[in-house]
């Protein structure tokens, strides 16, 4: 359970949190540096199906290092998971 709230914690990608501009510092460099703050209406539509599905299959959201990869990459992952 400690785990699990452990991942249960992080923010969806270009999720609701990235939107309201509620995430931490940290999170919101590395998103941008992704470039999730600059999806299109399409990218973060799929962004945020992807999202939903994750959640319900596994019960905490989709986590990669974002780090180094762009929303191609990530989104890439996020369809093979």
């Amino acid at each position: 359970e400690e785990r699990l709230g452990v991942l249960r914690a992080h923010p969806d990608l270009a999720g609701r949190l990235a939107i309201a501009g509620e995430l931490t510092e940290d999170s919101r460099k590395e998103q941008a540096g992704a470039g999730l703050d600059r999806l299109s209406p399409a990218e973060h539509a799929r962004f945020t199906e992807l999202n939903a599905a994750y959640v319900e299959k596994f019960g905490f959201p989709f986590i990669i290092a974002v780090r180094g990869l762009d929303k191609d990459d990530i989104l890439s992952a996020f369809e093979r998971r």
